[in-house]
């Protein structure tokens, strides 16, 4: 017989209580497989491991319950889950003596508790260990212990992007990388493709910025086009600057605005335009616009023009000023060369306007006073504002001598006492200014209708109240379209006749308008006829009154003339002229054609 002790006994009474406990759990249901310890009323149970549901072939989910308290929550349970494979507890647990460098903690769940966290770590956060890891919830970002507390010193780890010189062969999506040999972030758009990081057209960057102004912290900003252009479109471009704006140019280039104005202006500096090209258009201001012109506006500095060796040109092709409201008008040489007036072309003149001239026109130095030359039918403004001529000969006492004449010097430098001593002499063989004029009706008068649209009344009238227009011819019609009647007439060139003047006709049209009324005037040289025709001198065509019914002139120049009649019928004493009038009306109200006196003047 065997012999037990007490504390065998127990031990074999707790292994066989336990075996039937388990063995009547599992014999009860395989989804229920769960170990209740409730009480320690056995004090040791060895065993070398402890199965539960071996036979389920992983069908349910085993766990093991610790105590079974009316009150749920004081009981716990560690719940075996065989489709994620994990350990679920329904308690917080408590891990002490941390975990080993080869475990796992999963807390990527929705559901799991995240890593401590505080919205102010560096003011209440506690720190046990360098390396702990915080989350800022103020700041969402993970700091790490750097000195130990209560509190701690929070702060965010340093975060090193890999670089080199040349981008990483593989990549993933978001990868980052620093290329040291273009000197720019690269970013992993697609697999194994890198990216220059960030917006890199100027529109993108604009969009991301900000303030949207483009800084460059007090250092120099470029703009490079290369070989290609910089263009700057926009509906207002305005560039301010506290110091100076420089913009160069290595081609021509141009600054230009399609409407309103182009300004270009200083404040208080200067307004410098240099042109450095070798020519004498170096710098051009140019108004296009037939109707445009060029003004400059200054103050007392004046308008000043310098050149140590150039010319200085203006010209215009119609009526020009040079005006001093105030003060005097100098035109002068200081070192060298002549002050000279000159007007070119036939028929040209300079002249002294009396309207403009109120103080007599002095000559400061009396010892040389007027000393001029004067070609063959040339004149001059004399003392008593009349134009008389000289052929040949210096000075003026020669004054309307046809020859030489011994310089009269009078006991005064008085231009009008040497005229009045010498009165005898002038012109005693001096060219005279002669005229013909011929009034309606003009001597040797044909009429003829030229053509067709000759329908009108042509009648020869007085008027009393003009005593230099008293006599006319009118011509009107009462047909819709214009109608015209020639007035043809011929007279001699007298035998004193030398050198021909103006020819003018005193005309007017009932109406301020070509279309209804208007008066051709012809002049030809009839000497000798060719092909039955005379020679055209000159015309004035289509003349009509700038206000209605009211007498002005036509005008053919004496230069025309002497154009026209050159050559073989060069005019000269004899020689027979033709005047042609072609009058002009229609049948509208007040439409009429008048010619009055016709006045050839020529110098015998």
């Amino acid at each position: 017989m065997v012999k037990h002790t007490g504390k065998k006994i127990n031990r074999f009474l707790a292994m066989v209580t336990l075996t039937l406990l388990l063995s009547g759990m599992l014999a009860q249901t395989a989804a229920a497989a769960t170990v209740l310890f409730q009480d320690d009323t056995f004090q040791d149970v060895m065993s070398d491991s402890l199965r539960i549901g071996s036979n389920d072939a992983g069908a349910v989910n085993t766990g093991v319950q610790f105590g079974n308290d009316v009150t749920a929550s004081e009981n716990g349970v560690i719940t075996w889950n065989i489709s994620t494979n994990r350990f679920s507890f329904d308690h917080a647990v408590d891990i002490t003596g941390g975990l080993t460098s080869t475990g796992v903690v999963d807390l990527s769940g929705a559901s799991e508790n995240m890593l401590r966290k505080s919205a102010t770590p560096n003011a209440s956060a506690t720190c046990t260990a360098l390396g702990e890891v915080i989350i800022n919830t103020t700041t969402n970002r993970l700091e790490v212990c750097t000195v130990i507390g209560s509190p701690g010193t929070w702060s965010a780890p340093a975060v090193t992007i890999p670089n080199g010189i040349n981008n990483p062969a593989t990549c993933t999506v978001a990868d980052l990388f620093y290329n040291t040999t273009l000197g720019s972030l690269q970013v992993c758009t697609a697999t194994n493709v890198w990216s220059v990081a960030g917006p890199q057209d100027f529109e993108s960057v604009y969009g991301k910025d900000a303030d949207k102004t483009l800084t460059t912290s007090g250092g120099n900003f470029t703009v490079a086009a290369g070989a290609g252009t910089v263009n700057l479109n926009e509906a207002t471009l305005n560039t301010t600057s506290t110091a100076g704006t420089a913009i160069g140019a290595g081609a021509s280039s141009s600054f230009s605005t399609s409407a309103g104005n182009l300004g270009l202006s200083a404040t208080t500096g200067n307004v410098n335009v240099t042109g450095g090209a070798a020519a004498n258009n170096a710098i051009n201001l140019n108004a296009s616009n037939a109707a445009g012109g060029i003004t400059g506006t200054w103050g007392t500095g004046g308008l000043n023009f310098t050149s140590a060796t150039g010319a200085f040109n203006v010209s215009g092709t119609g009526n020009s000023t040079v005006n001093a409201t105030s003060g005097n008008l100098n035109l002068q040489t200081t070192t060298s060369g002549n002050v000279a007036l000159t007007a070119t072309g036939a028929g040209k003149s300079i002249t002294f306007a009396d309207a403009n001239v109120v103080t007599p026109i002095k000559f400061s130095n009396t010892a040389t006073a007027l000393n001029a030359t004067f070609p063959a039918g040339a004149g001059i403004l004399d003392a008593l504002n009349s134009l008389t001529s000289t052929t040949v000969g210096d000075g003026a006492s020669n004054v309307g001598t046809s020859g030489t004449f011994t310089n009269f010097t009078p006991a005064t430098n008085d231009v009008q006492a040497a005229l009045a001593a010498i009165d005898s002499k002038i012109g005693a063989g001096a060219a005279n200014v002669e005229d013909l004029t011929f009034h309606p009706e003009y001597p040797d008068t044909v009429f003829w209708r030229s053509g067709a649209n000759n329908n009108g009344t042509l009648s020869s009238d007085y008027d009393s109240t003009n005593n230099v227009l008293q006599q006319f011819y009118d011509w009107t019609s009462l047909k819709p379209t214009l109608q015209n009647m020639d007035i043809k007439f011929r007279f001699v060139l007298p035998p004193d006749f030398a050198t021909v003047g103006n020819f003018i006709l005193n005309f007017r049209t009932g109406l301020a308008a070509a279309l209804n009324n208007k008066v051709d005037l012809t002049v030809s040289n009839a000497t000798n006829l060719t092909a039955n025709q005379p020679t055209v001198c000159g015309t004035s065509a289509a003349n009509f009154s700038a206000v209605a019914n009211t007498f002005q002139l036509a005008t053919i120049t004496a230069a025309t003339l002497n154009t026209g009649c050159t050559g073989a019928t060069a005019l000269a004493a004899g020689k027979l002229i033709e005047v042609d009038l072609k009058l002009y009306a229609n049948n509208t109200a007040n439409a009429k054609a008048d010619v009055s006196y016709v006045n050839l003047a020529y110098n015998n």
